[in-house]
């Protein structure tokens, strides 16, 4: 069994510095990766391989830093299950989209 059975990538802008301390800071003492995550300007990238990621704790804790502007998505990724789920985040709104990876994956495969 792969380590890296979890992948998720992604990106939030509008969030501000003072919101990228408090996010760190809620997520401070759980099981949460904080080294996944790299924040520029107004912009939180989140780049994860690895057994686990608490999507669901991640996205608690963000959204209500967010300001009304903000926009981005996160895909994750799980390969023992074969499945994504897409976040499209607008404001302090959140959108999950399942998405079927073999569609995603054979649009590459006939390039």
């Amino acid at each position: 069994m792969s380590h890296e059975e979890i992948r998720v990538y992604g990106y939030v802008k509008g969030l501000p510095s003072e919101g990228y301390i408090a996010l760190l800071n809620g997520l401070e003492g759980s099981m949460f990766q904080m080294d996944c995550l790299e924040h520029e300007g107004d912009t939180l990238n989140v780049e994860y391989e690895g057994p686990f990621f608490l999507i669901d704790d991640f996205l608690e804790a963000l959204l209500p830093l967010l300001p009304d502007t903000a926009e981005g998505r996160i895909d994750y990724i799980d390969h023992h299950a074969w499945e994504m789920v897409r976040y499209t985040i607008e404001g302090r709104e959140v959108r999950p989209k399942n998405i079927n990876l073999n569609s995603v994956l054979e649009k590459y495969h006939q390039e």
